[in-house]
């Protein structure tokens, strides 16, 4: 059987910015459903919670009830953003004069960005992250800290990472297209 070559897993575009890569969110359509099923659940008991808590039963209650539901929000804003991260999520990496921006773009442009300054980057490589990617929850708070990636790099005393879903071989053929963008004071080491 003839296997095909895949096409990485990233655009590249010169945009006004400088050059841009985006790597879109691999889809975990089975994640996405168990995802959607238990917010439906979640919905229920903040509805059923709420009511019981502004009823005449929830008074003798209210402090269990009160903080019962304060960490059952949280609990479902994090799985709305995770299940929103996983359909539509997508990282941006631009490469704009002496900086590299790094963007972790949720939905319909709402994002956070790190800037970090090209000099200070040293020894940009290929991570490999050793655990089974369906398994990572809450992927999309590590991307934003820059702790989720294959590509990893040293600024200063800490190492950051970003493409959280490119494997190794599309990672490796990225690496080479941004060291061709960054100035000459770049080391790889």
């Amino acid at each position: 059987m003839q296997i095909e070559l895949e096409a990485p897993g990233f655009t590249t575009a010169h945009t006004p910015d400088g050059w841009k890569v985006t790597i879109p969110m691999q889809k975990h359509w089975a994640k996405s459903l168990i995802t959607l099923v238990w917010l439906c659940g979640w919905l229920f008991g903040e509805i059923v919670v709420g009511k019981q808590l502004l009823g005449p039963a929830g008074k003798s209650s209210a402090l269990f009830l009160t903080a019962w539901l304060i960490l059952w929000t949280t609990g479902g804003i994090i799985a709305l953003i995770d299940l929103l991260w996983h359909l539509s999520g997508r990282e941006h990496v631009v490469v704009s004069g002496k900086q590299l921006h790094h963007h972790v773009e949720l939905i319909c442009g709402i994002r956070t960005t790190r800037s970090y300054d090209t000099a200070s980057i040293q020894h940009l490589r290929t991570i490999e992250s050793g655990r089974p990617r369906l398994k990572n929850n809450f992927s999309f708070f590590q991307s934003v800290r820059g702790s989720l990636g294959t590509i990893a790099f040293d600024y200063g005393a800490r190492t950051y990472h970003f493409g959280a879903f490119l494997d190794a071989a599309t990672a490796r053929i990225l690496i080479e297209q941004l060291q061709a963008r960054l100035p000459q004071q770049f080391s790889p080491f």
